[in-house]
């Protein structure tokens, strides 16, 4: 309230504000918008991180079941099938007894077991892979 002293009158002054959006131009949108996009491009890379670690950490354990199967096949077979048959041999000769053959022909048998399981680990490694990139892969084992 104010009073005029001239005129001896007293008026009742107050003030309205109305924001006018001339300069706001969606400005709290575009910025909700902003931080989706951030969010969603975070996401993003953790999720490639996180593919790339599951690809390399796939590989490195096909790579090692590779070997494990190669060296199986290439040395250790061979070698308890030939320890098996000398023992089996020297067995019908009377070198060994019978517990030798049984021990050799258990060594074989554990060392084949170690194969398959190599094998089906190898495989499932493969369909893993193959997951991940989402294209099937080439791979068999050489000897």
């Amino acid at each position: 309230m104010k009073r005029f002293h001239r005129d001896s009158e007293n008026t009742l002054i107050f003030d309205v504000a109305i924001p006018l959006p001339l300069f706001d131009r969606n400005q709290g949108n575009l910025q909700a918008a902003y931080q989706r996009l951030d969010k969603s491009q975070d996401e993003q890379r953790a999720t490639e991180l996180r593919i790339t670690t599951d690809l390399v950490q796939t590989y490195e354990a096909l790579a090692a079941a590779e070997n494990q199967i190669k060296s199986l096949r290439n040395q250790i077979l061979p070698d308890a099938k030939s320890a098996f048959e000398a023992a089996n041999k020297g067995y019908q000769l009377g070198k060994f007894g019978f517990l030798e053959v049984l021990d050799a022909q258990r060594t074989l048998s554990q060392n084949q077991a170690l194969h398959l399981q190599a094998v089906a680990a190898y495989q499932g490694l493969v369909a893993d892979l193959e997951r991940l990139v989402a294209s099937p892969l080439d791979r068999t084992i050489k000897n």
